[in-house]
């Protein structure tokens, strides 16, 4: 396992990768702001949730399906170093595999799976010459209804915080996968039917899907690709033009690395206490409530220990110094 581990923390992504891409897409300069800052270490999350992956991988290839997605005859698989709550959320994971499977087989009548892969990594779309949007999904499968094919991707989650199956990660997965297969030679570029995006989050029960056509899904890939070659391009730009593409949001700063440098947050403090440290008469909570955002009222509410920190220093100071 410990092999199986290493291998997924050292796996090397694109610069812009599919698990990135709905930061960066949706904060358009952020790849610039952030390309030379160092990552941060992985949290305990990211670490159990490699774990996670692996011991599903490992049991899915070793004793539940084949590179085809047929069932394999049953084996005994060593369980000795999983925790017993990560073991049922890989069988939680197993019985919706195999749900899903019998689902599919009634809902497209005569299927014939063929294709059946964990953590391959894929090739999604090409932004320059030498850079690529490329990475690996949790597991990726392929079936035929006559000439049409199929396809579905399912990315495993580890955490509590829910997350939903429209999602730009997703979408690069799935073209990487049928850039594969048709490069391979196991699909035409004009057969793909269908695509089923699913997440898998066994530890709080979330199992969201979302199912594409072809139109669809080739319309999100041209609309990503855009978008990521226009964060590709603000490389190298001047501070002020990659400020221009920042938008801070409680969605978009919470996993940046680059908080602590970005203009645009920097922008949206100021503007909070801009009110407060106008010298203007009759200044009153209620009019300090006018000025903040929604998103700003969250952010003061969430650091609320820090503020009241912050005036009992102040207030300290100033009565120290005999001005209060």
């Amino acid at each position: 396992m410990i092999n199986g581990l290493q291998k997924r923390e050292e796996r090397r992504h694109s610069r812009i990768s599919p698990s990135k891409l709905k930061h960066f897409t949706n904060c358009l300069g952020a790849f610039a702001l952030t390309e030379h800052l160092p990552d941060p270490p992985s949290g305990d999350a990211a670490i159990s949730g490699n774990k996670t992956g692996d011991f599903l991988e490992r049991y899915l290839n070793e004793s539940v399906f084949d590179r085809r997605f047929n069932d394999l005859q049953p084996t005994i698989f060593d369980w000795s170093e999983c925790e017993p709550d990560r073991k049922q959320r890989i069988l939680t994971v197993e019985r919706y595999l195999k749900n899903w499977k019998k689902e599919c087989l009634e809902i497209y009548k005569d299927a014939q799976f063929f294709y059946f892969s964990q953590e391959q990594l894929f090739k999604a779309w090409n932004i320059t010459e030498s850079e690529s949007v490329k990475g690996s999904p949790d597991i990726a499968i392929a079936w035929r209804v006559g000439k049409q094919v199929n396809i579905a991707i399912m990315d495993l989650k580890d955490g509590l915080i829910p997350v939903h199956a429209d999602n730009p990660q997703l979408i690069a997965y799935g073209a990487g996968f049928f850039r594969f297969l048709v490069d391979s030679g196991a699909a035409l570029p004009t057969a793909l039917n269908f695509i089923h995006l699913h997440i898998l989050q066994p530890r709080i029960n979330n199992f969201d899907a979302k199912i594409l056509n072809s139109n669809q899904f080739f319309e999100e890939i041209k609309n990503l690709k855009s978008k990521t070659e226009l964060c590709f391009s603000l490389l190298g730009q001047p501070p002020e033009v990659v400020a221009s593409y920042l938008t801070a949001s409680s969605e978009n700063c919470t996993w940046c690395k680059g908080k602590k440098i970005c203009p645009e947050i920097f922008k949206k403090v100021n503007s909070v206490f801009d009110v407060i440290l106008t010298d203007k008469e009759e200044l009153t909570s209620g009019k300090i409530l006018e000025s903040l955002t929604a998103d700003e009222k969250i952010k003061i509410f969430q650091h609320g220990k820090i503020l009241i920190n912050l005036l009992e220093i102040i207030e300290a100071e100033l009565q120290e110094k005999n001005n209060l």
